[in-house]
């Protein structure tokens, strides 16, 4: 315990101390080294002391201390006080207002600074207060010199102002005119601002100081705002351009939409004209010999005579100063969008369309123009215009015929909604905010520098570099402290920023911009995207638009909690597609146990089959899939090539038929794992196996992303994932591998996590309406053309289902008439389908039927098989999935 004395304790003894000290050199070298270890003993008490210490002092000296570190004390509140009292005398002394001493005083003030006395206690007054508040740092050192540099300018320009005056009246002044004249007459520069102007002017002249001045007080206000002229101007100067090309687009999307409606209600002229003069004649004389039977057995080269026949004709009329009245389309599908939008109105004055024909919209519909059938059927003849047919051969020897039309129009992009602009300049907000980061992160003793700010629709990164020494985890583990700090309804911390030596805390922006599906599709990045299944995801955190190639992925799994934005991203991943592929070139296998979801593309040429929305036929579709992609590797291997791109290059030398890419949809993963488990999981995991070299993809969404439905082999073998928003950790460790997607805000904010990225991006997805889908679905399926689908191909999905499959949607399967089948199967089976739970139990058998428990668990598992109840799960009972109206039909068509 002696060696536990403290500094203080020595100095107090004195010679006690001295003595001990004598006493202890003589001990042995063991207590030595007791008194070494016990030194560490005494700074750890030096620490226990300071802390109690501390504890004692009480709340109003913490408060006291507090205010005299602040710098404020009754004394200084005080002394401003007072110094505001003086400022507003000296003011109202300008006046004359205040008694014989305040005159004085003015007249002081106006012989020294002249018209700019009325601004001296202004000044006087922030000048200090800004010192005082600032502890007379150097920042305000230097803004004060900046206050009293703009008054001597503006008193300098008073001076400029009366010169004229003063030189009249210099000669009658005593002393110094300057002094005397501001003083009298209370105006001009006064004093020292006299001075100074006559001096510049002598050496400069009078243009020279007044670009001086302006120059001086340009950089006075900039540092006193803290704000930049030049970018405010360079600023202000791109928003006016901004805003001046927004008015052109207006102004042009007006004129189109006019120009639309004008066509609408005039019409397009395309079929016979009215006699107009002897030229006129013989155009009607032409249409009626085209009404002969003999114009119906045209031959290609008689069409193409009759081409030029009608070019001669349409020459001779612009020649004799008529209208072009004429004009021979052959198909409305071939007119391009700049074509039909920019072609001029060809009906001549006074001439009105006959009533059998019909107008040609320019958007809205693509429709045939009427003519006779003679010239139609010699027009389809003509060997340039005959469409090209190609057949993709699929299993047991069925074809389909895909139309390798060049009539076929890919939508336009103004059938979008364009999405608007942000809210204006927020630098201001997010220098606040870096503050208040700044501050907190001090406030726990972790100095930082903030080096970038990204802003993005949603949430704003704000980058930081902390101080060696400094652990991440220390920063990360301040979330809820930050999110305290800056009342965020979440925020997220990126430690540290994949490529950059920083760390990123990502905060909710006040006002979020939504992310048009427009604004994507006529980027660059989309555009320039080579692939035909190139899809646009949405806009990073710094605002840039990000696209991506499902070839690449090769497969996606996206998840996510309800509304969190999941179906609007499939929707999403389609209209990419086809703004930029032809029917020929993608197909598309949809399944949709939701019913409502994707049933709006029924109809387009893109899809192999209508939507399959029962869940017992989509393991049917699934199998399909993995039949068509052992066939593709067939064919490869007869073509000595590795994959769908080589074929493809073959196929087009040798006039093969080429393959389109399919990319299968599977809109709620969850309901098809609860009606056929072991037959829906065997065809994923095959097809994200094999499936991408054949120009396969999966596209796989659910809101429920547990271990029973994303199971381990499905996601080993799907690399590429996208979290929405999810209820807890868990879910984004099961989607992701790692939390965060908890964090995230809803409405399409989404972790984009694609093969090759070492961690999840930050991306706000795409937003399409169910109207923009709706106006890009019956445009393309205007365009639909016979062959395009084929009802076989949905045989051959349900000729591929598996056994169990064909049992449950009522079909013959391996076990439906088996000669193991328990005599009192079809009697459970109907209590089973009839009782009121969801689940049932084996032991509920046992206790009904009167039954063994092996006997009860082999009818169980027959059930299973039939498709009547689901997988078992765990201790709990197997639920029913058979509906009665189901098991009817599995009745009658049971033998």
């Amino acid at each position: 315990m002696a060696t536990r004395t403290t500094d203080k304790d020595r100095k107090k003894t004195g010679g006690k101390s001295s003595g001990k000290s004598t006493a202890a050199g003589k001990n042995t070298s063991k207590k030595t080294a007791a008194k070494k270890t016990s030194s560490k003993k005494t700074a750890s008490a030096r620490s226990a002391a300071k802390k109690s210490k501390a504890e004692d002092i009480s709340i109003p000296e913490r408060r006291a201390r507090r205010s005299a570190d602040e710098g404020y004390s009754p004394a200084s509140e005080a002394g401003i006080l007072i110094l505001l009292a003086v400022c507003i005398l000296l003011f109202l002394a300008n006046f004359g207002i205040i008694g014989a001493a305040g005159s004085a005083v003015a007249s002081f003030l106006f012989g020294v600074f002249g018209s700019a006395s009325f601004i001296f206690p202004f000044a006087l007054f922030f000048t200090v207060v800004m010192l005082v508040a600032n502890h007379f740092n150097y920042e305000s050192v230097i803004k004060s010199a900046m206050i009293w540099l703009t008054f001597l300018i503006i008193a300098m320009f008073f001076a400029m102002a009366w010169s004229g005056d003063f030189e009249t009246r210099r000669q009658s002044f005593a002393g110094d005119p300057y002094f005397r004249y501001g003083m009298e007459y209370r105006r001009g520069g006064g004093l020292i601002p006299g001075h100074i102007y006559a001096f510049m002017s002598d050496m400069l002249g009078q243009f020279g100081t007044v670009i001086i001045l302006v120059t001086l007080s340009v950089i006075c206000i900039g540092v006193l705002t803290g704000r930049s002229i030049i970018r405010l101007i360079t600023e202000s100067s791109k928003e006016a351009a901004d805003s001046l090309v927004d008015n052109i687009e207006i102004r042009q999307e007006e004129m189109r939409r006019d120009r639309r409606q004008r066509r609408r209600s005039e019409g397009v002229h395309y079929g016979r004209p009215k006699p107009v003069g002897d030229t006129i004649s013989r155009l009607e004389l032409r249409d009626e010999e085209e009404e002969s039977d003999e114009m119906k057995e045209l031959t290609a080269s008689e069409a193409e005579d009759l081409d030029r026949m009608e070019q001669r004709l349409e020459e001779r009329i612009l020649s004799s100063g008529q209208e072009n009245t004429h004009e021979v389309i052959p198909d409305a599908g071939a007119m391009t969008t700049d074509e039909s939008e920019d072609m001029e109105e060809t009906a001549a004055p006074g001439i009105e369309p006959e009533p059998d024909e019909e107008i040609v919209p320019v958007y809205e519909e693509v429709k045939t123009v009427p003519m006779r059938e003679g010239r139609k059927a010699a027009i389809q003849e003509t060997p340039s215009r005959k469409r090209k047919v190609a057949s993709s051969t699929l299993p047991d020897g069925m074809t389909v015929e895909d139309s390798t039309v060049s009539d076929y129009r890919l939508p336009d992009p103004r059938l979008l909604h364009p999405g608007k602009k942000g809210a204006g300049n927020a630098k201001k907000e997010q220098a606040e905010i870096s503050q208040k980061l700044k501050n907190t992160l001090q406030s726990f003793g972790i100095n930082v520098t903030m080096t970038d700010v990204s802003q993005g629709p949603t949430v704003t990164r704000y980058e930081m570099l902390p101080e060696a020494g400094v652990k991440v985890s220390r920063i990360v583990s301040l979330t809820d402290d930050l999110k305290l700090a800056l009342a965020a309804e979440s925020i997220r911390i990126e430690a540290p920023i994949p490529g950059k030596s920083a760390i990123g805390i990502e905060v909710p922006n006040a006002q979020t911009v939504p992310v048009m599906l427009h604004d994507l599709i006529v980027s660059d990045e989309f555009r320039n995207a080579r692939s035909k299944i190139s899809f646009a995801v949405g806009k990073d955190i710094a605002g840039k638009p990000v696209v991506f190639d499902i070839a690449k992925m090769p497969h996606v799994l996206i998840a996510g909690a309800t509304g969190a934005g999941k179906s609007v991203c499939i929707n999403t991943i389609i209209m990419s597609i086809l703004y930029k592929a032809r029917p020929d070139e993608v197909k598309f296998v949809m399944i949709d146990p939701k019913v409502v979801e994707l049933s709006i593309y029924n109809g387009i040429p893109h899809l192999m089959t209508p939507v399959v929305t029962d869940p017992q036929k989509a393991a049917g579709a699934l199998n399909w899939s993995v039949v068509e992609m052992d066939r593709r590797y067939n064919e490869f291997a007869t073509h000595s090539v590795r994959d769908l791109k080589g074929y493809n290059a073959i196929a087009e030398k040798e006039g093969l038929p080429v393959m389109p890419q399919i990319v299968i949809i599977v809109d709620e993963l969850a309901d098809l794992m609860m009606a056929a488990k072991n037959d829906v999981e065997t065809a994923i995991v095959r097809l994200a196996q094999k499936a991408r070299a054949a120009g396969m993809h999966l596209i796989i969404a659910t809101q429920r992303p547990s271990v029973d439905v994303i199971t381990g082999l499905i996601k080993a073998n799907m690399p590429s994932r996208v979290a929405f928003t999810v209820t807890s950790g868990v879910d984004s460790r099961t989607i992701l591998d790692t939390v965060g997607a908890e964090k995230l805000l809803g409405k399409g904010d989404m972790l984009f996590y694609p093969i090759g990225y070492t961690k999840p991006a930050r991306v706000q997805g795409a937003f399409v309406s169910d109207e923009e889908v709706e106006e890009v679905a019956s445009f393309i399926r205007a365009q639909k053309k016979d062959g395009d689908e084929d009802p076989s191909i949905a045989e051959a999905m349900n000729a591929a289902a598996s056994p169990g499959d064909q049992s449950k949607s009522g079909s013959m399967g391996a076990s439906s008439g088996g000669s193991d089948e328990d005599e009192i199967f079809m009697q459970v089976a109907e209590y089973v389908v009839g009782l009121d739970k969801e689940t049932v139990s084996i032991g509920l058998l046992q206790r009904q039927f009167r039954l063994g428990f092996n006997r009860a668990a082999r009818i169980m598992d027959q059930l299973t098989d039939e498709g009547i109840v689901g997988e078992e799960m765990g201790t709990k009972g197997r639920r029913i999935v058979m509906t009665q109206e189901k098991f009817e039909q599995y009745k009658e068509e049971k033998p």
